[in-house]
């Protein structure tokens, strides 16, 4: 998988590629404290900038569908997804 880390107040983000899909993940820095937040869908451009504002995270994202957007998370699968 091709993985980018975003820091965040407390801990990081981060997004791995896998073939299929790309997972948004959230971490303290422990095995303990990592988990899967959400699979997003494989587009061609799945390059993502994201900033972290306290526990959320705001990043761009292009779907395959709506073309490049703004998404956020709040480290959780029902509060990630598009913004406008």
């Amino acid at each position: 998988a091709n993985i980018t880390v975003h820091p965040a107040d407390h801990g990081f983000w981060f997004f791995a590629r896998w073939t299929d899909r790309l997972s948004l993940w959230r971490s303290l820095g422990t095995a303990d404290t990592t988990r899967h937040v959400a699979d997003l869908p494989l587009s061609v451009n799945w390059r993502v900038h994201a900033v972290s504002l306290g526990d959320t995270l705001v990043f761009n994202y292009d779907d395959g569908i709506h073309g490049d957007e703004i998404w956020s998370s709040d480290g959780t699968a029902q509060g990630t997804g598009l913004v406008c």
